[in-house]
């Protein structure tokens, strides 16, 4: 199984990542190679993690037994300058298989899903703040153009739209520990 896509817009040619029996190869576009024994896999990261430019976006890391540059793939393509495309029809397929030949060649790895317990902390503060200070900032919001039932009910919509992004975003990102023999397919995107 291989999955392949332009990370940036300058890459003159495709990154290659070949899900082989024995171990995962990275080939860069110059042509250099990483590889990773699926035997020396001690920690798997799934996770759902948009952008406001690439909103579909997932992204699966390996790290190497003894430390070592994880070995990180996501879902998205670049086709130029700000030109992103979601590649999940392609990289769902590619995980699954990673994950078998994972399952079956280093049993005692550790999963882990969503993001890192230090950026999910970060990513609550900042989203629990923007409420309060969103809260705050509607509430003493004098708009003079409209009746004021009219206008009490555009701040309270704008709460109500803002409020349920933030809890949806912090229930798909949380961190935590899984195991392999789970279906963890179910954190991809299709």
């Amino acid at each position: 199984m291989i999955f392949r896509k332009k990370k940036g817009p300058f890459d003159p040619a495709e990154w290659e990542w070949q899900a082989a029996s024995e171990e995962l190869i990275e080939t860069t576009p110059a042509g250099a190679q990483r590889r990773l024994p699926w035997s020396e896999i001690s920690e798997i990261r799934l996770v759902f993690s948009p952008t406001h430019a690439k909103p579909w976006r997932h992204y699966f890391q390996m790290k190497k037994r003894g430390g070592g540059l994880p070995f990180e793939i996501d879902n998205t393509g670049c086709g130029g300058v700000e030109n992103f495309c979601d590649l999940s029809r392609y990289y769902s397929p590619f995980v699954r298989a990673s994950l078998e030949r994972i399952r079956a060649m280093a049993p005692d790895a550790e999963v882990r899903s969503g993001l890192t317990p230090g950026v999910y902390a970060a990513g609550l503060t900042a989203m629990i703040s923007s409420t309060v200070l969103l809260t705050y900032a509607v509430a003493g919001l004098r708009m003079e153009w409209g009746p004021p039932l009219l206008m009490a009910g555009v701040k309270f919509l704008m709460v109500a739209i803002a409020s349920p992004c933030f809890i949806l975003w912090a229930i798909q990102t949380r961190p935590r520990k899984r195991s392999l023999r789970e279906p963890l397919e179910n954190d991809l995107p299709i």
